[in-house]
């Protein structure tokens, strides 16, 4: 059993790794654009399981993952321009929301209710900006 499993994962891994060379012209662009999106979909998952939290050690924590996400972002390797521009955009939104954060769990502990509408006004602005980065990046790279 365990065998024909192994036998399956690894005709599946030459299939894969024969199409890859395959499309090796486009694999550079489908390569730059999974790296983005890997990034993109980690950060999501993460804040999607830390949303609903009221431990504002876990908010920071959070804060301290976009802060990550962004520098992972803006180290990737991708020659393609409008790619760049991209993943530039995705680092500023994940800087702001590390930022916006750290500044939504000080007005909460000092009990601004002014500051604190204002970074969720500023946090739900940078998810639909997130948003519509996120719908043109996936249709530039479905083009190519």
């Amino acid at each position: 059993m365990i065998f024909s499993k192994i036998i399956f994962i690894n005709t599946s891994l030459l299939v894969i790794l024969t199409n890859l060379i395959l499309v090796s012209c486009s694999d550079d662009m489908v390569s730059q654009c999974t790296k983005i999106i890997l990034i993109t979909q980690a950060i999501a998952k993460e804040s999607k399981t830390n949303r609903q939290t009221e431990d504002l050690q876990k908010t920071l924590h959070m804060a301290d993952s976009f802060d990550k996400a962004a520098d992972k972002m803006r180290n990737l390797s991708i020659s393609d321009d409008d790619l760049v521009k991209y993943k530039s955009e995705f680092a500023d939104i994940y800087q702001g929301y590390a930022r916006t954060t750290r500044q939504f769990i000080s007005a909460l502990q000092e009990k601004d209710i002014n500051t604190i509408k204002l970074m969720q006004h500023q946090l739900q602005q940078l998810g639909k900006k997130e948003q519509k980065m996120g719908n043109r990046m996936n249709n530039y790279c479905k083009a190519k």
